[in-house]
């Protein structure tokens, strides 16, 4: 009987307490609500502002990634191809792709790739400085400049000794004297570089020659004489192979039927000088051997001289032939007075047409830039 109330009152204290916690549970969950749609709402902005911000870098990038390769080859003067292997072995640039895969290229991007150009070009190896961000190759070209100043300096001759010496040679091919033009060329190769010689001596020389015999101011026996001379000292200036072992090779000779070769000479004879080993194949190599001869020594590139004539029916079939059987990586590279009337072959072939021997020498360095180790 005395347990009744004290059960009662425990009874009435929990329902008592029921109520309180009932009451109190929509205000914890309101406050739960708030702070949830608080942090949802917080979360949202948040997305959308990195979702935002990236359509915004995108288009940004894409925006300012504007320029093609080809593009980009005219405002550098780096040809697509050395572009391509900068990229690829030294992530010199990293232009932004289309859906297709189209390269698209940058301002910075143009900027960046004609810094590294002037300092190629100064003489730097592009593994080198391919690193190098913009700020540093700017003081890095302008820390070479005095340098490449006075070199520059010392391989511009003076012209009035230039003419003079080509006027002395003149004087000897007129008289028959081939002694006395021997001895001058010889006497040009002390003077002056090899690429002087070969450009402001030995090339002019051989137009006022040719000129000279269809004018009738020469006769041809004064051209077979002149000839034969500089063929002569050509070959001889040649070095032997066995000092160019460990340096990229480059076939170079004329195509069936030309058989004009003094190009030719000259053309080995500057590859020579820029530290490439020439493989001399003389005139008139049909393409067949010459695809031999590339593939066989390991050739980077085959040089080729047109001349004469220039409408020969047979040089587009040797042309064409020798594209199929060499294997893609190796280029036709072409020149001689010939070229003209056959740029329709060449741009069918993709052969880049050089039209001197300082062309020649800036192709060679392009190829040899986009050589690993080189």
């Amino acid at each position: 009987m005395l347990m009744m109330p004290m059960m009662a009152t425990a009874t009435s204290s929990s329902i008592n307490e029921k109520p309180c916690l009932i009451m109190c549970f929509p205000r914890v969950w309101g406050s739960l609500y708030r702070q949830f749609v608080r942090l949802a709402s917080d979360l949202s902005v948040q997305c959308l502002s990195r979702t935002v911000g990236r359509a915004y870098s995108s288009t940004m990038t894409t925006a300012n990634a504007r320029h093609p390769i080809r593009v980009v080859s005219l405002y550098t003067g780096l040809s697509p191809e050395l572009i391509r292997a900068w990229e690829k072995r030294y992530q010199a640039v990293e232009p932004t792709r289309t859906d297709t895969g189209r390269r698209l290229y940058s301002d910075k991007d143009v900027d960046r790739l004609k810094l590294l150009k002037r300092a190629s070009d100064n003489g730097r190896r592009i593994s080198d400085i391919a690193g190098y961000s913009s700020q540093e190759l700017t003081e890095l070209i302008s820390q070479d400049q005095p340098m490449v100043a006075a070199v520059e300096a010392v391989k511009q001759p003076d012209g009035s000794e230039v003419e003079a010496l080509r006027a002395s040679m003149m004087d000897a091919i007129r008289e028959h004297n081939p002694a006395a033009l021997d001895a001058l060329l010889y006497r040009g190769s002390l003077q002056f570089t090899s690429p002087t010689l070969m450009e402001d001596v030995v090339a002019p020389l051989l137009r006022s020659i040719g000129e000279g015999t269809r004018e009738g101011s020469l006769r041809i026996s004064h051209e077979h004489m002149a000839t034969a001379q500089i063929r002569t000292f050509l070959g001889a200036m040649r070095p032997a192979s066995v000092e160019y072992q460990e340096a990229p090779r480059v076939i170079i000779t004329t195509p069936s039927g030309q058989l004009h070769e003094l190009g030719a000479l000259m053309v080995s004879v500057t590859c020579a000088s820029e530290g490439w080993m020439p493989i001399y194949l003389g005139p008139n190599t049909p393409a067949d051997e010459i695809a031999v001869a590339a593939v066989a020594s390991g050739a980077m590139a085959v040089g080729l001289s047109i001349t004469y004539p220039a409408d020969d029916p047979r040089l587009p079939g040797e042309l064409r032939r020798l594209r199929r059987q060499l294997p893609d990586n190796i280029p036709i590279f072409i020149g001689g007075a010939a070229v003209r009337e056959n740029s329709p072959l060449l741009q069918e072939l993709h052969s880049p047409y050089l039209n001197s021997l300082h062309a020649v020498r800036d192709y060679l360095a392009e190829l040899r830039q986009g050589i690993e180790g080189y």
